[in-house]
C-alpha cells in the first residue's frame, strides 16, 4: 500500500511538471514600453558652409506581443513611436544652433528571439528581424509654406535587438531592451530620394505580463 502511494505521488509530480513545462514553453507575453532614443547626426556639405544636423530626442512609448513556441524560441510583434527636435548649426556660426523643426517616427518590427535561462529570474535574449518605419517631418519656416509637414517614405529595414526579462512574479516581468534599425528619412514626394540618416537606437524599459 505504501509503495502504491509513493508511485501515485511520483506520477502526480511527473504530470504536474509536464503541465508546468508545457505552460512555460508555449505562452504569450504582452508588454508596454517607455522609450529613450539616440538618433544619428548628419552633415550636409555646401560650397559656402557645411550644415550640421543633430537631434534633440524626446521620450517615446511602445507595445509588444511575444509568442513563445519552444523554451528558447519566440516571435515578437512590436509597435514603437518616438520623435525628436531638429537642431541645425553651420561652420560660419558653429556655436549657435537653430530649431529647424521636428521628426516623428513609427516603427513596426517583427522579430525572432533566442532566449537564455528563461526559467531563471534574469533571462537575457537576442533578436533579429525586419522593421517597417514611417514618419512625418515638420519644418519651422515661419509661415513661408502653407503646410510645413511632410510625410516620410515608408521603408522596410533590418532590425536587431538585445534585452533581458527580470522576473517579478510568475506572470509579471520587468524588461529592458536595446534595438537598432538602420534607416534614412526621405520625403515621400522626393523624386531624387535624397534624405538624411536617422538610424534609431532605441532603449526600452517595460513591463510584461505572461499568459
Amino acid at each position: 500500500m505504501t509503495q502504491r502511494i509513493y508511485r501515485i505521488t511520483f506520477l502526480l509530480f511527473i504530470v504536474a511538471g509536464s503541465i508546468r513545462l508545457s505552460a512555460q514553453t508555449q505562452s504569450t507575453e504582452i508588454g508596454g514600453w517607455a522609450l529613450a532614443t539616440q538618433l544619428k547626426s548628419s552633415t550636409f556639405e555646401d560650397e559656402i558652409s557645411d550644415a550640421h544636423l543633430k537631434f534633440d530626442e524626446d521620450n517615446g512609448y511602445g507595445i509588444s506581443i511575444n509568442q513563445f513556441w519552444t523554451e528558447r524560441w519566440s516571435t515578437e510583434l512590436a509597435v514603437q513611436t518616438f520623435g525628436a527636435g531638429l537642431l541645425v548649426s553651420t561652420d560660419i556660426v558653429p556655436d549657435r544652433e537653430y530649431d529647424a523643426g521636428e521628426i516623428d517616427v513609427t516603427s513596426i518590427t517583427a522579430m525572432a528571439q533566442w532566449h537564455f535561462n528563461r526559467a531563471g529570474r534574469f533571462a537575457p535574449y537576442i533578436g533579429g528581424g525586419i522593421a517597417h518605419l514611417s514618419g512625418e517631418l515638420t519644418v519651422e519656416v515661419d509661415d513661408v509654406l502653407e503646410d510645413p509637414s511632410t510625410d516620410l517614405e515608408a521603408e522596410i529595414a533590418f532590425a536587431a535587438a538585445i534585452g533581458a526579462n527580470i522576473r517579478l512574479t510568475d506572470r509579471l516581468f520587468l524588461a529592458t531592451e536595446l534595438k537598432y534599425t538602420p534607416w534614412s528619412a526621405v520625403a515621400a514626394d522626393d523624386v531624387d530620394g535624397e534624405g538624411f540618416d536617422v538610424n534609431p537606437l532605441v532603449l526600452g524599459v517595460g513591463l510584461k505580463a505572461r499568459f
